[in-house]
């Protein structure tokens, strides 16, 4: 039987976890997120949130 846990107790093994994690793989993680958004930034999917699309209603277009 599965037992779904609560975002709480989830939060707390995530902290278990990192704490147990060196150094170097604390940085490795961090890198590896910073390429991920990276990525989404030059996705044409998600797009670029400093680029605006011509219709776009945003104040701050061209």
């Amino acid at each position: 039987m599965t037992k779904i846990l609560s975002p709480k107790k989830i939060e707390e093994i995530q902290e278990e976890i990192f704490k147990k994690m060196s150094v170097e793989k604390k940085v490795k993680l961090a890198l590896n997120f910073s390429l991920f958004c990276l990525k989404l930034q030059k996705d044409k999917k998600y797009g670029d949130r400093t680029t605006f699309n011509k219709n776009s209603s945003d104040i701050r277009k061209a």
